[in-house]
């Protein structure tokens, strides 16, 4: 098979160097984006100040676990209609709990203090 040049398609030898331009252009601005900011003003947050309050405000939206045994409990009949429901609701309770259980040890390093666990008592 060929490569895949400009000639091949038509185009004018350049329009290779216009799109790898382009094509350069736009992965620099999306490598920038990923660059830690400050916030200016003195109202200005830090990083850390504001991934802190971003955590903070998903912790606060997050639902309140279901529970699943207390739905099961309910149905009187294991149907195929009412096994889907169980597990639709089974998914994101189990991913609402992923989340939980993520908040804390990012908190945590935002502290300063990744991996602080508690000892346990000999």
């Amino acid at each position: 098979m060929p490569p895949e040049t400009p000639a091949a398609f038509g185009l004018h030898a350049n329009a290779e160097v216009g799109f790898k331009r382009r094509e350069a252009e736009r992965f620099c601005a999306a490598l920038q984006g990923l660059q830690p900011r400050q916030l200016g003003g003195e109202a200005g947050l830090s990083p850390e100040e504001r991934a802190k309050q971003v955590l903070d405000d998903v912790a606060e939206h997050l639902p309140e676990a279901f529970d699943l045994e207390a739905i099961r409990g309910r149905v009187d009949e294991l149907t195929p209609y009412a096994m889907v429901a169980i597990q639709a609701r089974a998914r994101p309770a189990g991913r609402t709990r992923r989340m939980r259980a993520g908040i804390s040890p990012a908190l945590q390093g935002i502290s300063g203090r990744p991996g602080a666990r508690r000892r346990r008592s000999a």
